[in-house]
């Protein structure tokens, strides 16, 4: 039995025989260390469809995503094997002459592994010390015997997959000790040995910490020209990324579910940094010759290797990117025309042991075409993107080993990843089928170059110069056709430039989750395209190049289920039939080690100080702003205070990347809400500065938290020419997550999607959830004192609020309820803000006295910095549903029904009943129901509902607790709903093709997704505007409301898209109006819709909760009791916190005395 003290020689396998020549009488066999089946010895690592079944059924790809860690996933042979392989190559590599400078090397990395355990445990608040154990384990673990058994794990086991690095010219004291530490885990995980793998798996954090702090791995510009001083600093450089990208490896493969994030997303993001440090110009080895006659051929070999090394670690870069594009479903990072690196030299140049056999390798390679012309990566991916390749190219391209094949096929999943989120035209799809045909003939025509042949190794001692998972490369070319065909048949059903398609591909619908660490989703695409029979038929294209066309002769899925052929072929897949898991998320995390989507936390575009704004703030001339802006800059900086000098900024209208400095979805001209410009502070102290500057120069501050508020005015100021103040892009930490208290505190940067996958990465999701609206990127701080909604139990985000620290107009500082309460523990002579809150702070909301918290929601008298949210506690079990109505009429009695039981808490959460059109929008534009510009009628939204297999209306909830309480729950909620004729309940499982249903069941549990953004593209150029009534829960309000704001809707000539949104005693009725923001008439429609619908509303007593800037004075009126006493009273607030008006004024109707809301009417 293996265990950790079993040492190399006492490995207890039979003696390897050296495998001798081959022979047609002794037919010997080459061992192949990925399956265990001996194949011909005259058999090669090249992958061949037409005679491998096991490459048609891309049988390699469904194992990889299938399995997890290095040694299931890779070419790394079974248990046997790898013993087999250490045991030979282990002989070699134990070397006792160096222990000395082995042991130099592990009591160096133990003791960086222990520096970097006691950063990351004070990082994480358990500052304890390094246990004596630990460190004991760490010794042991690299030792200097178990370190060079790693080492040669290393070359045996994992080389061959990514041989990056020299071999026959490695030497342990000339290696940097983070690179030994590296190679050791990647051995040690690939061990046969019992224990290895799972001591290796304690190191990766601290040594991923150790390898990413060096101060060697920067993203400085680098040169790479030959020269001593060159040279040095370039193998310096090298061995750094190399270690980082090793890392990665690990992490990703072997790692944690939060170090899997970290690695893919933030890690792998900055070595892409030092990448194009290095790649920053054409690297190739340039003329061989210099090799062949130079005075030294000892010098010659050293810079070679260092050459080849380096272009060898770029590739292995840049393929990594594309492994996460078709593992994960990541967007890629890296374009093609950044791979400014030659080709992989030859196998038998870069394996050659001796400086003779390198110099009669590198000689051979001087003389092929290859080596000659040393085209970089990127310029034979032009080649195969060309319309028809030249004879001397396809020449070139047959040479090439299948390591660069390999390489090549890559790019392709690239090109079909951007076609599949973006459909291509036809003629743009034929070049990729192009591209793929010549890599395909390529691929079965090639031949090495005379003395440079491909070999398969004879001796197990050779293990490590055989061809890793590179010799899959046939499966990925598969892959990547079959990928193809998906989506040529969706061109075959029906494309147009403005209405795209009228289904979706077969891959959209199986990925439908981005960035995902799980690759189970890949691996259902696998297996089905698996389960297909490819057979090779010849088939004449425009190229005359062979064509594969695939049949099924089982249409079975592995689980029996017939597999229908829809599946197949899109083409005959309606939006009804999607298969559709869970939304399309491109929103991930958004703070640092949680995602890479910085595009949100931007400097807007535009100048410094001194640079003219589109609009000056009201009654300052230039003089004056630009000395408010030197002030400003002298504050926060010059990085972070930004004059909106042009009109770029007021392009920007995604909102994965919202505008800083006007509304993007625009009813007034776009150019009339528009800051003059935009500032960030670096924390609470900044803000309290600049309120105090904006005092003294009288200059209006219009603070936001992201600039995702849209449909109600994102980041955009009442008052054009305010200065918007961006609070989330330098502010926005999780501060604390208190487990026992079940709440945190934010600041006012942090997203919904930060806060929940703090929780995934910490593994507090089993145990905390949050609550999240619709759209998960908008700020937790930002969406509670708005007072926005979200839909579980927890759904009243004001209501789940418990303390606020918040900065008031002059500057000063003040902490709500239990927080005005000194904690006794706290530093006094820290600044206030600094000090560590009560620790009731986030448990009690009153404090003593009164109660002022609510004056700080939807008004313009303080700047929340930093907010408590409740967490709700793990319910123990959840299950979400729906109920759908097939009329229009059923609006009424559906209502009747859910009153009673909301308000006895049957209802838990806060459900919503949703118009057919707003899930229709979800799931297509207007352009895929109707054509024409007519409204929708009543008999072609039954007909959209039945397409949809939804209801007229439906209702969308979810039960919590254990098993007895849900089933309770439902039996009730099943029999009262139901009695409505026609009524249908289903689960999730029950419609796995409803998009909706799919995102509400994540909604409903607090995991945020971005899906529902979807129904603004109803229309082109898709805006929209919120109309939000508050009613009571009866039916007789909910069809008043509906009959009013449909009839209104249609005289506008638009269609009606609204929900309602229920709370604990009345309903939000959330009307949609979504418009064509670059229409003018579409837009001044929807602006007579809204304020024709506000004094509809009035009218009948329904007031609005929340409204967008074009309207709030209007609003602010509608609320007139007694003389307008409420108005009155928040003017008077308003005086007594804010004499001099300088925050955010005209925020929800509330003016200062200097300022007439007539001199600010909005234009119609």
């Amino acid at each position: 039995m293996l265990n950790d003290h079993t040492t190399p020689s006492e490995l207890d396998w039979p003696p390897i025989e050296p495998f001798s020549d081959p022979s047609p009488e002794s037919q010997p066999h080459t061992y192949d260390a990925t399956d265990g089946l001996p194949l011909p010895n005259d058999t090669t690592n090249r992958g061949d469809w037409t005679l491998e079944p096991n490459v048609r059924r891309l049988e390699f790809l469904s194992n990889f995503t299938d399995t997890k860690g290095l040694a299931s996933s890779f070419d790394c042979g079974s248990l046997e094997q790898r013993a087999m392989f250490i045991d030979c190559l282990g002989h070699q590599y134990v070397d006792s002459q160096l222990d000395a400078t082995v042991a130099e090397k592990s009591h160096h990395i133990v003791a960086a592994i222990e520096r970097s355990s006691e950063l990351l445990a004070r990082r994480t608040s358990c500052d304890s010390g390094w246990p004596e154990s630990l460190k004991t384990a760490c010794y042991d673990f690299f030792a200097p015997s178990q370190l060079q058994f790693h080492l040669a794990a290393y070359w045996a086991l994992w080389h061959p997959n990514c041989p990056i690095i020299h071999k026959p010219t490695f030497a342990i004291a000339e290696s940097p000790s983070t690179l030994l530490a590296v190679m050791a885990l990647l051995g040690a995980c690939l061990s046969p040995v019992t224990g290895h793998r799972e001591s290796a798996l304690l190191w990766l954090d601290p040594v991923e910490e150790w390898v990413f702090s060096a101060p060697e791995l920067t993203d400085d510009p680098l040169r790479t020209e030959s020269s001593a001083d060159n040279f040095a600093k370039l193998q310096e450089r090298l061995d750094a990324l190399r270690a980082a990208y090793c890392v990665i490896l690990l992490q990703t493969w072997e790692g944690a579910e939060a170090a899997k994030r970290r690695a893919r997303r933030s890690r792998y993001t900055d070595i892409i940094g030092i990448f194009r440090s290095v790649c920053n110009e054409d690297i190739s080895h340039g003329g061989l010759s210099r090799y062949i006659q130079g005075p030294s051929r000892v010098q010659a070999w050293r810079e070679f290797v260092l050459r080849e090394e380096l272009i060898r670690t770029l590739t292995y870069v840049v393929l990594l990117d594309t492994a996460y594009v078709i593992f994960n479903n990541t967007p890629p990072r890296m374009a093609p025309g950044e791979a400014r690196f030659s080709l992989s030299c030859p196998e038998l140049c870069f394996q050659a042991d001796s400086v003779s056999a390198w110099s009669d390798a590198i000689q051979s390679y001087a003389l092929s075409e290859l080596g000659q012309r040393q085209p970089l990566v990127h310029q034979v991916l032009s080649m195969l993107w060309a319309d028809s390749l030249s004879v001397v190219d396809e020449v070139l391209l047959r040479s090439m080993s299948s390591l660069n094949l390999f390489i090549l096929v890559h790019p392709l999943h690239v090109q079909l990843f951007h076609a599949r989120c973006h459909p291509l035209p036809t003629s743009q799809t034929a070049l990729v089928r192009r591209a793929l045909d010549a890599w395909r003939r390529i691929w079965l025509e090639r031949s090495d170059p005379p003395g440079l042949e491909e070999r398969t190794p004879t001796r197990a001692a050779d293990c490590w110069k055989r061809l890793g998972f590179a010799r899959h490369a046939p499966e990925f070319w598969c892959l990547a056709d079959l990928i193809l065909n998906s989506s040529e048949s969706m061109h075959a059903q029906s494309y147009d430039q403005t209405n795209g398609f009228g289904g979706k591909s077969l891959i959209s619908q199986l990925l439908s989750r981005y960035d995902e660490s799980d690759m189970s989703q890949v691996h259902k695409l696998v297996d089905l395209f698996g389960s297909m029979q490819l057979a090779t038929t010849p088939h004449d294209d425009q190229a005359g190049a062979p064509r594969v066309s695939r049949e099924l002769s089982a249409e079975r899925l592995k689980d029996g289920a017939v597999l229908p052929r829809t599946m197949l072929y899109p083409s005959l897949i309606s939006t009804s039939t999607s298969v559709t898991m869970k939304q399309v998320d491109e929103l991930q995390g958004e703070d640092g080690s949680i995602g890479p989507a910085s595009a949100a936390f931007r400097a807007p575009a535009g100048g410094n100080a001194g640079a003219r704004p589109l609009r000056l703030p009201p009654n300052t001339t230039l003089e004056k702003f630009n000395d408010f802006m030197s002030a400003v800059q002298e504050i926060v900086g010059i990085d972070n205070a930004t004059v909106v000098s042009s009109d770029a900024e007021l392009q920007q209208e995604d909102y994965m990347e919202p505008s800083k400095a006007h509304d993007m979805y625009y009813i007034a001209e776009k150019e009339y809400f528009v800051s003059s410009a935009v500032v960030a502070p670096r924390n609470v102290a900044d803000v309290q500065a600049i309120m105090k500057l904006c005092n003294e120069f009288v200059i209006p501050v219009w603070p936001f938290s992201i600039g995702r508020n849209v449909g109600y005015g994102g980041s955009a100021p009442r008052v054009p020419g305010s200065v918007g103040l961006d609070m989330g892009r330098n502010m926005r930490k999780v501060l604390e997550v208190n487990e026992d208290g079940a709440f945190a505190v934010v600041e006012p940067g942090v997203t919904f999607m930060d806060l929940h996958n703090y929780l995934v990465e910490r593994n507090l999701r089993d145990k905390l959830w949050i609550d999240t609206p619709d759209l998960g990127g908008g700020s937790v701080i930002g969406n509670t004192v708005e007072r926005g909604v979200g839909y579980t139990p927890y759904g009243d985000h004001w209501m789940m609020h418990c303390g606020m620290e918040v900065v008031l107009p002059d500057g000063s500082l003040w902490r709500s309820g239990m927080g005005g309460l000194p904690n006794p523990k706290a530093d006094p002579n820290a600044r206030p803000e600094d000090q560590a809150w009560n620790e009731t702070f986030g448990l009690f909301n009153y404090g003593f006295g009164p109660y002022n918290d609510g004056i700080f929601t939807q008004s313009s008298l303080g700047i929340v910095v930093k907010m408590g949210i409740w967490l709700m506690v793990n319910p123990g079990g959840y299950q979400s549903y729906m109920i759908t109505f097939p009329k229009d009429s059923d609006l009424h009695k559906a209502i009747e029904i859910i009153r009673p039981l909301r308000v006895g808490m049957v209802l838990q959460n806060v459900p919503t009943m949703r118009h057919i059109l707003l899930d229709a929008a979800v799931m297509g534009n207007r352009a895929s129901y109707k054509k024409s510009p007519e409204l929708l009628t009543d008999d072609e939204l039954d007909e959209i509902a039945k397409k949809l297999n939804l209801g007229r209306w439906n209702f969308y909830g979810a039960v919590y607790g254990p098993e007895p309480v849900r089933q309770v729950m439902l039996q009730v909620i099943k029999q009262s709903f139901l009695s409505i004729e026609g009524a249908k309940y289903f689960e999730p499982q029950d419609q796995p093709d409803n998009l909706v249903l799919q995102t509400r069941h994540d909604t409903l549990q607090g995991i945020p997704s971005t899906t529902e953004l979807r129904w603004v593209d109803w229309l082109p150029n898709g805006s929209h505007l919120f109309f939000s009534p508050i009613a009571k829960v009866s039916g007789d309000d909910a069809v008043a409301q509906y009959e009013v704001t449909r009839k209104r809707c249609e005289e506008a000539k638009f269609d009606f898209i609204g929900t309602f949104v229920i709370g604990m005693r009345e309903m939000h009725h959330i009307v949609c109006i979504v418009f064509d923001r670059k229409d003018p008439d579409s837009r001044r429609r929807a602006h007579w819709l809204i304020r024709t619908l506000i004094d509809d509303a009035a009218e009948r007593g329904w007031g609005e909760y929340r409204t967008h800037l074009a309207v709030m004075d209007q609003i602010a009126k509608t609320y007139s009791f007694n003389d307008n006493a409420q108005l009155k009273l928040n003017e008077k607030i308003k005086e007594a916190l804010d004499p001099k008006g300088i925050l955010s004024p005209g925020k929800n109707g509330v003016w200062p005395k200097h300022m007439n809301a007539e001199d600010y009417k909005v234009p119609v």
